[in-house]
C-alpha cells in the first residue's frame, strides 16, 4: 500500500481542497496524477474545527485511508 507522508503528496499526488462557507478548508483529497474528480481512485479527509477555527480532527471518508472514492462525491459520504 501506497504510504502517504506530507512531502510525499505534495510531490507525487494531485490534491485538492474545498473550503467552507467560514473560507476553512473543510475537505482535502489526494490522488495519482491523471485521475479524474468522478474517478474512484480519491483518498478523502474531513477537516473538523472547533468554536475557535482550529481544527481538532481530521476524518476518512466512510473511515478509511484508501483510494478508492469520487472527490466529485465528497460531501455525500460518511466521515469516521
Amino acid at each position: 500500500m501506497l504510504e502517504i507522508t506530507p512531502e510525499r503528496a505534495l510531490k507525487y499526488l494531485t490534491q485538492r481542497i474545498s473550503y467552507n462557507a467560514s473560507g476553512n478548508e473543510e475537505y482535502i483529497g489526494y490522488a495519482e496524477p491523471g485521475k479524474g474528480e468522478t474517478e474512484g481512485a480519491w483518498q478523502i479527509r474531513k477537516l473538523i474545527y472547533d468554536d475557535s477555527n482550529r481544527i481538532i480532527s481530521i476524518l476518512y471518508a466512510k473511515g478509511t485511508c484508501n483510494f478508492k472514492y469520487k472527490w466529485s462525491e465528497r460531501t455525500i459520504y460518511n466521515y469516521e
